[in-house]
């Protein structure tokens, strides 16, 4: 009867896949360096998914924002927003795919009663 304990629901299985793919693809655009670039040609550029290289802040709290003072014919400022999973590396893989994990598990372990 303890396999059953550890069954997981329809509910907890679609919020594994779904927070997985998520993160794998928050992964797999940083390390191909996929930017998905949006420019104005103006004093504003974005960036969908991610747009440098530099990885030493922890997803989410993370610099989104730069502010580039303007040069020659431009006196005005320029905007660049980085992307949304900018500084998204393997550590924040790691830590948000065992979060999921535990998300689940974790009220299963310490559940005494046997109709989970």
């Amino acid at each position: 009867m303890s396999e059953n304990k550890y069954k997981l629901s329809l509910l907890q299985k679609r919020f594994l896949i779904l927070w997985i793919t998520l993160n794998s693809f928050a992964l797999f655009v940083n390390l191909a360096d996929i930017e998905g670039r949006i420019s104005d040609n103006g004093n504003t550029t974005v960036n969908l998914f991610t747009a440098t290289n530099e990885k030493s802040d922890f997803w989410p709290f993370t610099t989104y924002y730069k502010k580039y003072l303007g040069f020659g014919n431009s006196s005005t400022d320029s905007y660049y927003f980085q992307g949304i999973f900018n500084s998204y590396d393997l550590p924040e893989y790691i830590f948000y795919v065992v979060l999921g994990i535990s998300i689940v598990y974790i009220p299963k372990v310490w559940r005494k009663d046997k109709s989970i």
